[in-house]
């Protein structure tokens, strides 16, 4: 083999190794057949089987919408963020599976405009600049299982069982928001605010859309 060869080969293997690995997108209605369901009384969207990997998620809001998957969390540093590209004001909302709320964002501040949303590991988000810090004690999700992620728009709140507001997400748009004290935190309906719709795009990391969960509804809730 020839000098020159050989450093071709070393040349291709070190961009191989440097460049990023591309995402793997979910289209909600390309891949998932439609409109993700309205949680909790629709069927959440997941990957049908364990490849490929999906890493980011796209879809479409409508006027009063809520767009729910479920997620995998594969590292304790992990983040879901609505990048730049989505055409509306979102808000982002992570229950485990007895529909009890871990933590929301409204507005991240990680993106120009402001109003796009982010909800990660509390240490992740404690360290990105100037963001609104923690409200209520969000709760960290534990490695390994799955969550539903949630989707909808500004002005559109979750509610308990009790038709109390699940949390305090008003009171401070750009923190990472916890159960409000209030409230029994166990989710029970949305207020169903008109919201405007539009298109928008998740980018997850340390996190996966889950992969090859049986069908369920959300109504049921079971994510097992």
């Amino acid at each position: 083999m020839s000098k020159v060869f050989r450093s071709l080969i070393l040349v291709v293997v070190g961009l191989m190794i440097a460049a990023p690995a591309m995402a793997v997108v979910w289209d909600e209605t390309t891949d998932g057949g439609g409109d993700a369901g309205d949680f909790p009384t629709g069927a959440y969207q997941f990957a049908p089987g364990p490849a490929p990997v999906y890493d980011e998620i796209t879809g479409t809001l409508l006027d009063v919408d809520v767009d729910a998957y479920c997620i995998e969390i594969t590292s304790a540093t992990w983040t879901a963020e609505v990048v730049a590209g989505t055409e509306t004001d979102t808000r982002l909302w992570l229950f485990d599976e007895t529909r009890l709320l871990l933590m929301a964002n409204d507005d991240s501040s990680q993106l120009g405009g402001g109003l796009q949303s982010l909800v990660s590991d509390t240490a992740t988000f404690t360290a990105l600049p100037a963001e609104g810090g923690l409200i209520d004690s969000p709760t960290n999700p534990t490695v390994g299982i799955r969550y539903v992620l949630a989707i909808n728009g500004f002005g559109d709140d979750a509610l308990d069982t009790a038709g109390a507001l699940i949390s305090n997400l008003n009171s401070n748009f750009a923190a990472l928001v916890g159960i409000n004290p209030a409230s029994s935190g166990v989710f029970g309906s949305w207020e169903g605010a008109t919201q405007g719709g539009g298109t928008y795009d998740i980018v997850l990391t340390g996190a996966i859309l889950c992969p090859g969960l049986v069908p369920v509804t959300l109504q049921s809730f079971s994510i097992d």
